[in-house]
């Protein structure tokens, strides 16, 4: 299927077809000539041998910038997705996947690997037709209607994993900025001197680069949490770009003990992850804003210490950074970091209860301007114990069967007694609310033959705005 697959060509087939011309397998997947002529650089940067690297759908802007570090790098391509002109019932077209990868990937040292790249082009006729054949019968791609758009990626990822099964036990480092997962089902066409057979049906996941990647749902956003127990130097480097990250597929580790959780959402949704198999290492990130700078200084600083025999050149000297090389005091000093960063951590923790236990005191006078009903009424009565009113009673307590509750707040105080009634509304109170406490007093006025009631209304009005733009 492989060998098939590699020598499909694209020809537009809405007319007769005569004479049909094939690409040998080099077509589908050839090497990119990478030509630099069009950078203009202000001086000669001399290139590292290794680790050699393939970016494939890198922006060549970033790829750019990479090159500018000294990198050794090639471009490739999963294809680009193109607007097939299948308009209405019948109408199909012959295309041709247009990716293009390093045909010696064996060789490379690092892949790094953007999913989302999602640029479409117009569907050129020239384009699909191949001038050389050889043989009585081809196979190519059959794209028909209700397929207005051909997406090639999913199997040019089917083609990527054939080319890193070459790698043998060579190490590889596979870098991927995620996309959200989906799989495309392809047609196959076999043209013959006579006619036409439709042939295989056959589905590839944008994905299918690995064997399996432990995928949960997709899922956007953009609030992320790097993880515990990871390499620290690799935490700080990933916690430095959470600002830019935007995560749109979810992973698991639930069934699969190769698995390193890198990052998570505010869910706990794991968004970034490292997969360990055997001689090869994938690293799933999310998107980032600024790839150029985030990957120059992964490949410069992070990377050489995890995987070291990528770096030749990088790793030449780290043998200065172990404890048996350590120069004098550097223990010490190292040491008196560490007591620094635990005292500070101790007091940002002792801070941080101090500030949560002042928001919980102190709750009710935020209460007070949002709540209504019973958790209204506690607050009001928490906010008059601050003012050292005492003698307050909450009527809703004393309240038996044959008792009509009215007011909400009763205070006895020297000259007399204080009733109130609380409510929060959505917006503003009525005249027969606001003139309802004004019976209340009169009638406790009667029961205490003394005119020594005081009455008080208050009201949370517009309670879901904030208080200083409240009318």
């Amino acid at each position: 299927m492989i060998k098939s697959l590699k020598n499909l060509l694209k020809k537009k087939s809405d007319k007769k077809i005569d004479k049909i011309d094939i690409p040998d397998s080099k077509e589908l997947t050839k090497e990119t000539e990478i030509s630099d002529n069009h950078i203009e650089d202000k001086q000669e940067v001399k290139i590292i041998e290794k680790p050699k690297i393939s970016c494939i759908d890198i922006e060549d802007t970033d790829v750019n910038e990479l090159k500018k570090q000294g990198f050794n790098i090639e471009n490739g391509t999963l294809g680009t997705k193109v607007k097939v002109p299948n308009n209405k019932q019948n109408d199909y077209n012959i295309v041709l996947p247009n990716a293009f990868l390093p045909s010696n990937l064996h060789e490379f040292d690092i892949t790094i690997l953007d999913l989302d790249n999602d640029k479409t082009i117009d569907y050129i006729q020239k384009e699909h037709y191949k001038n050389e054949h050889t043989g009585k019968s081809s196979m190519v791609l059959h794209s028909a209607f209700p397929e207005t758009i051909f997406n090639p990626k999913p199997l040019a990822s089917h083609l990527l994993k054939s080319s890193l099964n070459k790698l043998g036990n060579k190490e590889h480092l596979i870098i991927i900025f995620s996309t959200e997962n989906y799989n495309v089902e392809y047609q196959t066409l076999e043209i013959t001197e006579t006619e036409n057979y439709l042939k295989d049906q056959f589905k590839y996941n944008i994905y299918s680069f690995q064997d399996y990647v432990p995928l949960n749902g997709p899922k956007n956003g953009k609030e992320v949490i790097v993880c515990d127990n990871i390499d620290i130097n690799l935490k700080d480097f990933l916690s430095k770009y959470t600002n830019q990250m935007q995560y749109n597929q979810t992973f698991h580790t639930s069934s699969y003990n190769k698995c390193l959780p890198l990052i998570k959402n505010t869910n706990g949704d794991l968004v970034s992850i490292q997969i360990n198999d055997d001689n090869k290492t994938y690293i799933y990130f999310p998107q980032v804003k600024e790839k150029a700078k985030f990957l120059n200084e992964f490949l410069l600083e992070i990377a050489p210490s995890l995987f070291p025999n990528l770096f030749p050149y990088a790793t030449l000297h780290d043998w200065r950074n172990k404890k048996d090389y350590w120069l004098p005091k550097h223990e010490v000093l190292l040491q008196q970091k560490e007591d620094l960063i635990k005292e500070y951590e101790q007091k940002i923790e002792k801070k941080i209860e101090e500030i949560n236990n002042n928001l919980k005191k102190y709750d009710f006078l935020h209460k007070i301007l949002t709540e209504t009903g019973d958790e209204l009424v506690t607050s009001i009565i928490e906010f008059l114990k601050w003012l050292e009113f005492k003698n307050i009673v909450d009527m809703d307590e004393t309240k038996t069967d044959d008792v009509i509750l009215e007011e909400d707040i009763q205070i006895n105080i020297e000259n007399g007694l204080l009733i109130i009634e609380c409510k929060g509304i959505g917006g503003t109170s009525k005249d027969s609310e606001c003139s309802q406490i004004s019976k209340i007093k009169h009638r406790r006025c009667k029961e205490r033959n003394s005119f020594d009631v005081f009455a008080l209304y208050i009201v949370n009005h517009h309670k879901h705005i904030a208080p200083l733009q409240r009318q």
